[in-house]
């Protein structure tokens, strides 16, 4: 059985007033859900800091802070990755984008 995983992560500019505001929602999906797995799909969630990891925010092509994405993972390889339209960002708006992918995956 292959695994799945879904990685949210948060592209963050540390001199963004939007990104600063979403900092905290994003530290508590972290804190709830990293490491976890939810329905039989292991999620991972982490802060992409712009600033230190310029490389991989090129390669993300990220223009506007904060940039929230999806990396839908089946045995360690990126199957897709997508940018996350969230009506809010907040720990619930996030939440229900972290479940949208998990359904995404298990559909594949």
């Amino acid at each position: 059985k292959a695994s799945k995983e879904v990685q949210v992560k948060m592209y963050y500019a540390p001199w963004c007033g939007h990104s600063k505001n979403a900092h905290p929602e994003m530290k508590k999906l972290i804190s709830k859900h990293h490491g976890k797995t939810m329905d039989g799909v292991n999620v991972k969630a982490s802060i992409v800091d712009s600033e230190k990891d310029k490389e991989e925010t090129k390669k993300q092509g990220i223009n506007g802070f904060p940039t929230f994405k999806a990396h839908v993972m089946e045995d360690g390889k990126e199957v897709t990755n997508y940018v996350l339209e969230l009506p809010e960002r907040t720990l619930s708006a996030l939440e229900n984008a972290v479940k949208e992918a998990v359904n995404k995956i298990k559909s594949m």
